[in-house]
């Protein structure tokens, strides 16, 4: 009777908990959506007064809250994605896996420490397959960059130079562009024709692709931009430069697999050692794996670790892009 009597109690603590987070950071998203929408509307006021006055962005951001930079970050990666996914729907699942891996973690474990460990592994989950995500697609845009810059460059000598919203149509128009890069020069030409302000526009498209070379381009877009300068030797320039980097560009790549291979290795020699225990002795794998207090920590453990090690490899990853 005390034993059911405490599970209804830490089921209650843990529903609590919940809501509580999840009211919170739902008011968080939608001041966020509104300080956004304020100050997109703020800088379009500032436009149409002065055509030459550059939004300061950098002013604006730099006393959000981190809870508020967090969302914005969930929120950019998701749109980077053209995933379908909402950033409430997104967060919703984060808190229910979180939720479920408190209580997993008190049912199976009896431990504060398990409870923590498990909760936090699945909140993070989602957010490390959306990164991983990224990174994939991140990696097939870089190399497919260069050919799209390079259909940039003709469609910029052969249109009316400095008109960079016509030449981004004439891009996306030919049959060229790769698909997934497509994508990200729809959305750059979308978001430049309609509301979205440049520096935005700009930032999404560097975010989009994850390089040097993106945010190098993208500045040069805005200089054309703002100032109407003629990019038509930097695009050259930077095109040269790309093709002469091709090569440390193919070694990064095999770094970045090494990295790739070295975060599963963990988990299948886990696996295997796990396997093998169960084959040689079944009875004795379930009672020490399974019964035992003492193994089920062990195998928590070792789980912990290898994610641990997976997000340090994806960190790596990133610091390589």
């Amino acid at each position: 009777m005390l034993a059911l009597f405490q599970y209804l109690l830490l089921g209650l603590f843990v529903l609590l908990a919940f809501t509580f987070s999840y009211s919170l950071i739902m008011v968080l998203y939608r001041t966020n959506e509104q300080r956004g929408r304020l100050h997109h509307h703020q800088r379009l006021q500032r436009n149409e007064r002065d055509r030459d006055t550059k939004p300061d962005t950098a002013s604006s951001s730099a006393g959000m809250p981190s809870a508020r930079g967090v969302l914005r970050h969930l929120s950019d990666m998701l749109d980077a994605l053209h995933s379908e996914m909402s950033l409430k729907t997104f967060v919703q699942l984060s808190m229910m896996l979180g939720l479920f891996g408190a209580v997993a973690g008190f049912v199976f474990f009896q431990q504060p420490r398990s409870m923590v460990l498990l909760s936090v592994m699945l909140v993070l989950i989602p957010y490390t397959w959306l990164r991983m995500k990224l990174v994939s697609l991140q990696i097939r845009r870089k190399e497919e960059l260069l050919p799209a810059l390079e259909i940039f460059y003709q469609c910029y000598i052969t249109t009316m130079p400095g008109n960079i919203r016509t030449t981004l149509h004439e891009t996306v128009q030919g049959e060229h562009l790769d698909v997934s890069m497509k994508r990200v020069f729809e959305k750059l030409h979308r978001d430049l024709i309609t509301y979205q302000d440049v520096d935005e526009a700009l930032r999404m498209f560097a975010l989009s692709i994850g390089n040097d070379w993106s945010r190098h381009y993208a500045m040069m877009l805005k200089m054309a931009l703002s100032e109407g300068i003629d990019i038509r030797e930097n695009l050259k320039t930077c095109i040269a430069d790309m093709r002469k980097a091709q090569r440390e560009a193919l070694r990064h790549r095999a770094r970045l697999l090494e990295i790739r291979i070295a975060n599963f290795t963990p988990l299948l020699f886990l696996g295997l050692f796990m396997g093998l225990n169960y084959f040689l002795d079944q009875e004795q794998a379930y009672r020490f794996y399974i019964l035992d207090p003492v193994g089920r920590s062990m195998v928590l453990d070792g789980i912990w670790l290898i994610f641990a090690s997976f997000v340090m490899g994806l960190y790596l990853s990133i610091k390589r892009m």
